[in-house]
């Protein structure tokens, strides 16, 4: 090998690290990070947004007991294998690459225990009836926070994929802000997921359906992250 030329080692280099495994790739990331690390975020989040957080949970909706911020979210890996391999099918129908997943910041709202509660279609009366009776302390969804938590006004994430928006002229310091979380606008409303992609911002204001597929929008969105806690096994 020592009579190779510069290039063809460096092509034969880039080739063993292409076809390193998984493992490889992972364990030469620079995104990987110690658990030292992992400790430090950890740490810095909690001790600076905790009490604030439990503050204005508890002055949002009454509660019993006081309010229990979220360490962190979960999601099946069956469930995340099934959204990439959807992305990968909206990719070949489209014939237009996926980037990657934006994960957006959300809290559910005041109703949230209401809504979740797996009696509700059995009980009597709207959601709003419901959620009254809670904040009087007398909603029958107390079992519910029981065994799986509160998640009323609790902070939580979503996912949507993006693409990279050709059309946007901006010169940033990186590409990234052109990595765009997007919804599919039909071109046939018989096939819901081909299309134009369509810039998601939810800070300006603009009118889509309520439904997954409604009108001239196929929202590509995932909510199927669990706040963990609210409830940790072995409560009280």
């Amino acid at each position: 090998m020592k009579h190779l030329k510069p290039l063809t080692l460096l092509a034969f280099s880039i080739l063993l690290i292409s076809c390193g495994t998984a493992i490889d790739k992972f364990n030469s990331s620079p995104h990987r990070i110690s658990l030292k690390r992992g400790d430090s975020l950890f740490t810095n989040y909690h001790d600076r947004f905790d009490n604030a957080i439990v503050d204005i949970q508890n002055d949002f909706v009454p509660r019993e007991e006081e309010y229990l911020p979220t360490e962190y979210l979960w999601i099946s890996k069956r469930d995340l294998q099934c959204y990439l391999d959807m992305l990968e099918e909206v990719e070949k129908l489209n014939d237009q690459e996926i980037t990657g997943i934006a994960i957006y910041l959300g809290a559910y709202g005041d109703d949230q225990v209401a809504r979740n509660n797996k009696e509700r279609d059995r009980r009597p009366g709207s959601l709003q009836d419901m959620l009254d009776d809670y904040k009087k302390g007398t909603f029958v969804a107390k079992r519910f926070i029981e065994n799986y938590g509160d998640y009323n006004g609790r902070i939580t994430t979503f996912l949507a994929p993006t693409f990279y928006d050709k059309t946007d002229t901006v010169t940033y310091p990186t590409a990234l802000p052109k990595h765009k979380p997007f919804y599919i606008r039909p071109h046939d409303p018989n096939k819901r997921y081909i299309g134009e992609y369509i810039p998601i911002d939810f800070r300006e204001e603009f009118v889509v359906s309520g439904n997954r597929n409604g009108g001239d929008t196929t929202s590509l969105l995932m909510d199927e992250l669990n706040a963990m806690p609210p409830k940790k096994p072995g409560n009280q």
